[in-house]
């Protein structure tokens, strides 16, 4: 198999997907990744430590910042 050049989907960069990782991919029966490294890599960290739900500002606290 040669290497393939494919374009990520989230950020639009191509990125290579090599032989010994096509080669990983079919014999653990995986998709051709859609992500690069990169984008792959922020995505897992995100699942690993969600973002932190923003507590809403009540127009009390917006009129005394205001003040």
């Amino acid at each position: 198999m040669p290497d393939l050049t494919l374009i990520c989907q989230n950020c639009t960069n191509e990125f290579v997907f090599s032989a010994g990782e096509q080669a990983f991919y079919a014999g653990k029966g995986l998709e051709t990744p859609k992500y690069c490294p990169i984008c792959r890599a922020i995505k897992a960290q995100e699942r690993k430590i969600p973002a932190k739900p923003i507590k809403p500002i009540e127009n009390k606290e917006i009129t005394q910042i205001a003040n």
